[in-house]
């Protein structure tokens, strides 16, 4: 039940973050820091217009609802590149992230939208948003077992 509850949110956030996309005009302004003509450094570094992905290399890779999921390879429903763009769901909105060892913000076409905090331990990714509780990525996430 929990899952499936994941899965609306996922699906409504998605559906959210599409609408917003097609409302929004394309001018290319504003952005993080460590994106446009800065691409930045350090903790955060950028390419272009996508923030980078900081130091969480750990977060790099395809979660999905459960264990079981991950490991019959179904539709990942969340995916952080290595070059800082975040996937829901199979889709690329246009969201990016940056991270450190232990939080990643996440950004829609360049501003910001919520920061999280997370840990990891083996192929399970527990996050939480203390800014927004019932935000689509609060709560745990698998890799598939290798």
């Amino acid at each position: 039940m929990k899952n499936v509850l994941k899965l609306f949110g996922l699906i409504a956030i998605v559906a959210i973050i599409g609408l917003s996309m097609a409302a929004c005009d394309s001018d290319g302004g504003g952005g993080p820091p460590g994106s446009g003509s800065n691409p930045g450094n350090g903790s955060n570094p950028g390419s272009g217009s996508n923030p980078g992905s900081g130091s969480g290399s750990g977060l790099v890779g395809k979660w999905y609802a459960s264990q079981g999921m991950a490991d019959a390879g179904d539709t990942p429903l969340i995916e952080f590149t290595s070059n800082g763009k975040l996937i829901q769901a199979g889709m690329d909105f246009g969201a990016t992230y940056t991270a450190t060892s232990n939080t990643f913000s996440v950004y829609l076409q360049g501003e910001f939208l919520l920061k999280y905090n997370y840990s990891i331990s083996g192929t399970v990714l527990t996050c939480d948003c203390p800014e927004e509780p019932n935000a689509n990525m609060v709560g745990t996430w698998y890799k598939p077992r290798r």
